[in-house]
């Protein structure tokens, strides 16, 4: 059918996408404190 390029296209058009989002994650994880975050109680 010749549609042997649409694998790879896709994969390149989805890169940027996976790439913004890792960069998202890895500020949001940045900012958290662990010293303000809630401790749970013992049981």
């Amino acid at each position: 059918m010749g549609w042997w390029w649409a694998d790879p296209v896709a994969a390149l058009l989805i890169v940027p996408y996976v790439a913004w989002e890792a960069f998202e994650a890895t500020k949001d994880a940045r900012s958290v404190d662990p010293d303000e975050a809630e401790a749970t109680p013992d049981a």
